[in-house]
This record gives structure tokens, sequence and C-alpha cells, in this order.
């Protein structure tokens, strides 16, 4: 591993060699090779005044070229630099240019800011490429890409600032921690066919726009998840048009409620909408608020598209050796039929000699079998709570364990556009 040195000061022979003799502009250090560390001074400040792109093509997935903003110590090698972000790459601010890296790299502490009107910034690495970002501040006047044609590209504690954010087809990112800040008024994400997008632990209340995908993405498949993240008090979802396009939404907190919450959990898809619940209640809690899972159909969910599958949302329970019963509880307006709602469970072996492989359940009734009403729980309104339903309904599975184990249970519904059911997601054994 060589280090590279780049410094908009230095007044060397321009080698990138040393301190003394670093490159003074970002673009020459491109010819890095495989693991090398770019080391560049957290005072550097870089002007481009045109559409600049970055091909650090030696790094490979094994060894990327580590860019590093370091303040500079007293060893003229590099030996005593610190990491120190601040390095900083701009527009002249007179036109809408544009910033592009590519390559496998990693980045931390760096900032790029090109926002000029139609000024985008492109992390993407494509055809495979990898690249991870850190510290880093990126600031565009149109939209940062996150992801180019099959790049897979993680952002760690980042300041992102743009109109919206993008990610071109078959391709993943990954946002974790940091700050999001969409200006566009409307949406945050656009992307193309085969997207997925995740944000974990990212605050994105500060966005204008309340839509997550804009409506012109809906018949792309998108695969979106945002795990503990910091949302506006308010989210908009267009219909997708396209199977296996999700929206998921889990342990998030709204920018008007404070800790501890209950976990604000939606799950938009092409076949329906699932989220959490507190105005329809039973048995589960978060320790502060009793929640259920609401679930509303869409007009796809129905047989030749398939059901709304919350995978999402699979309860565990641990349960023991012997016979006994699994019973989920069910309410709705509507009359349910097991065609409609209904679960399947993995619980442990009910082999004579127990096995490894996990006894299969379902109480979807078999084909060419008519659809009998769920049964009813508890008469009209007695164990549920908040907003009373008019139908109070379980499905119930039998099950003889040989061994101790988990139980899985998956939840699915398939009925008329608009037919609404809460769940309590608590798996009963009896």
């Amino acid at each position: 591993m060589a280090r590279v040195f780049v410094d908009d000061t230095a007044a060397g022979t321009n080698a990138g060699t040393s301190w003394t003799n670093a490159y003074t502009s970002f673009a020459s250090a491109t010819s890095a090779a495989a693991g090398d560390e770019v080391r560049v001074r957290n005072t550097h400040a870089e002007t481009v005044a045109a559409n600049t792109t970055h091909n650090f093509s030696n790094g490979t997935t094994a060894n990327p070229i580590k860019i590093i903003s370091v303040a500079k110590g007293a060893a003229d090698n590099g030996d005593n630099d610190t990491y120190s972000t601040g390095a900083l790459i701009q527009d002249d601010g007179a036109g809408s240019y544009d910033f592009t890296l590519q390559g496998h790299v990693r980045v931390f502490g760096v900032t790029v800011t090109v926002d000029g009107g139609g000024s985008f910034i492109s992390v993407a690495g494509s055809n495979n490429i990898f690249q991870e970002w850190t510290d880093c501040i990126l600031t565009a006047g149109q939209q940062i890409f996150l992801s180019s044609i099959n790049g897979r590209n993680r952002l760690i504690n980042c300041t992102i600032t743009a109109p919206f954010i993008n990610g071109s087809g078959e391709s993943t990112f990954e946002v974790v921690g940091g700050t999001i800040t969409t200006s566009n008024g409307t949406y945050i994400l656009t992307g193309s066919t085969e997207l997925t997008a995740k944000f974990i632990g990212v605050d994105l209340s500060g966005c204008t726009g309340t839509k997550i995908i804009d409506s012109h993405e809906t018949n792309q498949r998108i695969r979106a998840t945002w795990d503990g993240c910091k949302l506006k008090a308010a989210w908009t979802f267009d219909p997708f048009t396209v199977p296996d396009s999700i929206i998921n939404i889990r342990g998030c907190s709204s920018s008007t409620l404070s800790a501890p919450i209950r976990r604000i959990t939606q799950f938009h898809s092409f076949e329906g909408d699932a989220y959490g619940d507190n105005t329809v209640t039973r048995n589960a809690s978060d320790g502060t608020n009793a929640h259920t899972i609401k679930i509303t159909t869409s007009t796809n969910s129905i047989e030749r598209h398939g059901p709304l599958d919350i995978s999402e949302w699979q309860l565990t329970k641990w349960v023991s050796t012997g016979s006994q019963t699994l019973t989920i509880s069910v309410a709705s307006d509507t009359n349910l039929t097991d065609e409609q709602f209904w679960i399947e469970v993995l619980s442990p072996s009910e082999a004579g000699s127990p096995t490894s492989q996990l006894q299969f359940n379902t109480t979807k009734p078999a084909i060419m079998t008519a659809a009998q009403n769920l049964s009813s729980r508890f008469g009209t309104s007695s164990g549920w709570g908040g907003t009373s339903k008019t139908y109070n309904l379980k499905v119930t599975v039998a099950i003889t364990p040989a061994v101790a184990g988990p139980v899985f249970v998956r939840l699915f519904a398939a009925a008329a556009a608009g037919v609404s059911m809460w769940v309590d997601p608590i798996i009963e054994v009896s």
C-alpha cells in the first residue's frame, strides 16, 4: 500500500509522493493503485468549472482505494497525519457542473458541493462496483445518484442535500445514519427497475416533499426500506402498478413524536398496505402503547397476482413439546373467509425421531375446496380495545412438536380492494 497526497497549496513537484510534492488537484490522484490511500488535506479546496469524472479504475473489491480527508502532520511522509473532515471539491457557482466518482473506493470525510441548478453528484459505481462513503457532505443542485447500474454502495453518517435522490436500475444502495434533506417539495426518491434502497437510522424530517417515491416511478420494480429513521409527520404513497414493488417502514419515529413511541411501521406494496395501528387493539404492546397490524388489500391482492404477504411481520414464539394449538386473532368489518386471510406456520419437527426440518402448516383451504368463514372469537367485542369491529375472528393451527423450539407465523391477505383487517401480532398457545 502506498500513500498518495493531495494538497492545493503544495509547491513541490506535483508528483503526489509526499506533502511537499503533493498533487494539487484531486483528478491527478486517479492513478492510485489498488489498496492505496489517497490522503487529501482537510484544508484542500478545489474548484471545478466543468463536468468532472474521477475514475479510480485500479481499485478492486478486495483492495479498494481509500480516499481520506486528513490533518497534515509533522512528517512529510504522512506518518503523523490524523483523520479530519473538511477536504472540499466544489463548482465555481457560475454553471451547472456534474461530479462523478467511479471505481472501487472508500471515501472518508470529503465534501462535494455542486449546487448549480442542473448539477448532480454521482457516487454510483456501476457494473458491480462497490463504493462506501463515510462522514461526507454531498450537496447538489439537481439530484444525487446513490447507485448506478449493478452498483453496490453504502453511505455512512453522511449529510446529503439535493432536490431528490436517485438510484439507477438493478443496483443497491444503503444509507446508514446521517441526514438526507430533499427540497423539490414532492418526493424524496426516484429510481429505475430493480432498485433496492435501504435507509437505516437516517434523519429525513427536513425533507420538503411528503411522497416517498416519485409517482412517475410506481411502474418500476423498486424495493425501499426505512429502518429506525426519523421521518416527517406524514407520508403519502402512490399505488404501485407492478408486482414485487415494496416500501417498508419499520420502527421509525415521526418528527412530531417523542420517545417512547409506538413503533411506526408501514408496508406498502403492489398488493396492498399494512402498518402499525393503535385504534383497534388486543394483546400486543410495545411497553407503552397497545397496537395491532392493520392490513388493507388493493385490487391486486387476488389470486392471479398473489396475496399481500406480510413477511416483514413474521411472528415468532418458543413452544414446548406435545399437543398444542396456535391462535391468531383478527378483527374486521368484513366477515372474512379462509381465502381472504390465512396464516402459514413453521413449527418444530413432529417426526417420531426429531429432525432439523420444520413442520409446515397453513390455514388456506386446499385447491377446489370451498372457502369457509373464519371462526368467531369472544362474541362481538370482548377481548378487543379501541374502535370496535363487527367481526372478531381467529385462525388456529394444531401442532404436536417432538422437540421444543421456535414457531414462525406469516400473515397473508387476499380480498377485494379496500378490505381492512386488524391482526393482533401475538401467537397465543393453548
